[in-house]
């Protein structure tokens, strides 16, 4: 099978998300977890030919702590 959504997702948050987050918001995104959160075949890592025709597609996940949203 060809890379997993898991690695495509990955890739892109380093290539692409990532930096830009660091530049515009640096002491948010030290704070921030980021990954691939669920409970769906994606995220087990279990993809198959049926699961990619549903809900498939680069997804990152980011766990934010309170007081990088406080108002």
């Amino acid at each position: 099978m060809s890379e997993s959504i898991i690695d495509i997702s990955r890739n892109f948050f380093e290539e692409v998300v990532k930096p830009l987050l660091q530049q515009h918001f640096p002491a948010e995104t030290a704070h921030t977890a980021f990954g691939l959160f669920g409970y769906g075949s994606e995220a087990l890592g279990l993809d198959d030919a049926y699961s990619r025709d549903h809900h498939w597609g680069v997804r990152i996940d980011a766990l934010l702590p309170g007081s990088v949203t406080a108002v």
